[in-house]
């Protein structure tokens, strides 16, 4: 029962704490979209952690998986696209834990109207959300535009490791990467 209370907690904490984020988001300082993303993508792995557990709680599960939903709008909104590959698979897991074909019916209609009315809602942060999904697949930019320099870190990730298997020590990537 802890875990479940638990997932409750962070589920809902991150649900609300997400709207009222956005509410608010212009008078506030700005802060890096990959790093807010982990603040809702919380609610939806606590609540990953506790839907199995409440199988035969049927309206206790439902509640988990409309708040993992509204959790996975703020991801999305938020514009972080690692952030949101990570909801998607938690979703996608959420799905498969569900138990019984009505209330999956009923969340596989229920979770598109609320995205539907916070997208609305939000739809500034939408638009940003979205390009920032187009620009991952526009083969006019170049990968390093596309990735945010991230496949040059990558590719720079590999070539260490096949030069330096066991590693380049605690701080050492920095000059290692120069070279």
């Amino acid at each position: 029962d802890s875990i479940i209370w638990l997932s409750l907690v962070c589920g809902l904490t991150s649900a609300v704490g997400g709207g009222i984020y956005f509410m608010q988001a212009e008078s506030l300082p700005q802060i890096n979209h990959n790093a807010w993303s982990a603040f809702p993508l919380t609610g939806i792995t606590a609540i990953g952690l506790a839907v199995p557990l409440t199988a035969a709680r049927g309206h206790v599960q439902t509640l988990m998986v409309l708040l993992a939903g509204i959790n996975a709008c703020w991801v999305f909104i938020s514009g972080s696209r690692g952030g949101m590959l990570i909801s998607l698979v938690c979703l996608v897991y959420l799905l498969f834990q569900v138990r019984g074909r009505v209330r999956t019916q009923s969340l596989l209609l229920s979770v598109p109207l609320i995205a539907g009315l916070l997208f609305t809602a939000f739809a500034e942060q939408n638009t940003a959300a979205l390009y920032r999904i187009n620009k991952l697949f526009d083969s006019e930019r170049g990968l390093e535009s596309r990735t945010s320099g991230r496949s040059d870190i990558a590719l720079a990730g590999y070539e260490l490791f096949k030069q330096n298997p066991l590693g380049v020590g605690t701080g050492g990537f920095g000059p290692a990467f120069s070279q």
